[in-house]
């Protein structure tokens, strides 16, 4: 949801696209975008991070590539939105290149 900070009223209501095992998937976290501040990268439940419009449009997708224990819980974006980096079920920490949409580093963390 996208709230209105003057008003208090709800201006917009929107889901990332359902995981590809079917059902909702919980939003982790939602930053706005560094480098376009009408783009919000979304965190939720699955093996994708989208970038979306505030009209709940996808912009590009970066995915773990995994069916199963690459959903992603945890995401944040480098400060001038060059990099977008998840945290995976499966321990992995995912460094994606915004520009290239490829996956740069994949890390191990405890």
């Amino acid at each position: 949801m996208i709230w209105d900070l003057k008003t208090t009223d709800c201006i917009q209501t929107f889901k990332p696209p359902p995981p590809l095992r079917g059902g909702d998937a919980s939003v982790k976290s939602v930053y706005i975008f560094p480098k376009n501040t009408e783009h919000i990268v979304v965190c939720n439940k699955t093996s994708s991070i989208y970038i979306m419009t505030l009209q709940g449009q996808v912009v590009k997708s970066f995915s773990s590539g995994k069916r199963e224990g690459g959903d992603f819980v945890a995401a944040c974006v480098s400060p001038k939105g060059e990099w977008i980096y998840c945290v995976g079920e499966d321990r992995n920490m995912y460094c994606f290149s915004y520009q290239s949409g490829k996956l740069e580093h994949l890390m191990k963390v405890c």
